[in-house]
């Protein structure tokens, strides 16, 4: 690789000439490309160029490794790299490709491609056309990242949500998380149930106002809600009563602050349980053990007044 710089030779005003300097620049362009391929290594990104009247595909090193090719291997053409994306993609990969020779504006695409060995790779593609040097838009310029760990992960992320869905949607307890603004983002199934939220997200951005009739237990509500975010401190195992529909019962319930990774309290997580009947359970039972002690104690003193009534009539 060479670099130019040309300049005119005047004699009196008159262009007697020109003259050139030539400047070896190999090693720069082979140290900016060696660069550039390592930063594409880095970065699992490989990009290309296509010109659609020539039919021919320049790609980048890294372009070659993400499809599993060889990238010195001059057997590899166009078909070749089209061969690696999955059967249910190609579709929608050569509608994109096909719509972008006629669009104003770059588009963007995920797909996925498998190698020899089975294994797949998750591709997020953009390709944008610019025109040659004669001004026909024929020549497609590309970028593929290779978001297979990211997809992984994300996919890993949701299993763990659905679990994590799964075993608050199993609690018999109602669950519930609200915002710093007291609003609710997220409850189970339990929850849902009690308050008959039959559509999913029904309660989203609400208010306990909005779920419950009496304003006086919802202020008391809330007020437990603000002293745990101006605190910090959890407020475990209470009661307190909550009406429905007329009827009031008698909760159980367990309030926590929410913080996230830095330890900033974002939020409010409740748990309470209707132990109404508990409680009533319970009242009987002492009822009875009760009537059941008195019951006990008449006898002992219905006995011991009949053993003073026997030792008086005994003779001395």
């Amino acid at each position: 690789y060479v670099r130019v710089l040309k300049t005119r030779i005047t004699i009196g005003g008159v262009v007697a000439g020109v003259q050139a300097l030539y400047y070896d620049v190999t090693a720069d362009v082979e140290a900016i490309r060696a660069s550039i391929s390592r930063s594409e290594a880095l970065a699992h990104v490989g990009t290309w160029q296509y010109n659609t009247i020539t039919d021919k595909l320049a790609a980048s090193e890294e372009l070659y490794r993400i499809f599993g090719f060889d990238p010195y291997d001059p057997n590899v053409k166009v078909t070749s790299f089209r061969e690696r994306i999955l059967p249910e993609d190609a579709p929608k990969v050569e509608r994109i490709f096909n719509d972008q020779l006629y669009a104003e504006e770059g588009c963007k695409e995920q797909f996925r491609i498998q190698l020899p060995n089975g294994t797949i790779r998750h591709i997020r593609g953009r390709t944008e056309i610019i025109e040659n040097q004669d001004g026909l838009k024929s020549i497609v310029i590309g970028a593929a990242l290779d978001v297979t760990k990211l997809e992984e992960s994300q996919r890993g992320l949701l299993d763990n949500k659905t679990m994590l869905e799964q075993v608050l949607n199993a609690v018999p307890q109602c669950i519930f998380w609200k915002n710093t603004e007291l609003k609710f983002i997220g409850y189970n199934k339990s929850f849902a149930s009690r308050f008959c939220l039959f559509n999913r997200g029904s309660v989203i951005g609400k208010t306990d106002f909005d779920l419950l009739e009496d304003r006086a237990e919802c202020e008391h509500y809330r007020a437990d809600d603000r002293a745990i975010l101006t605190t910090g401190r959890s407020k475990l195992a209470f009661r307190e009563a909550q009406t429905m529909r007329g009827v009031t019962t008698i909760l159980e319930t367990s309030k926590v602050p929410l913080r996230d990774p830095k330890g900033n309290i974002v939020g409010v997580l409740g748990v309470f349980e209707d132990v109404s009947k508990k409680l009533e359970h319970y009242e009987n039972f002492v009822r009875f053990i009760s009537h059941s002690l008195k019951s006990r104690i008449a006898l002992l003193e219905a006995g011991m007044l009949l053993l003073k009534q026997r030792q008086g009539s005994l003779p001395e």
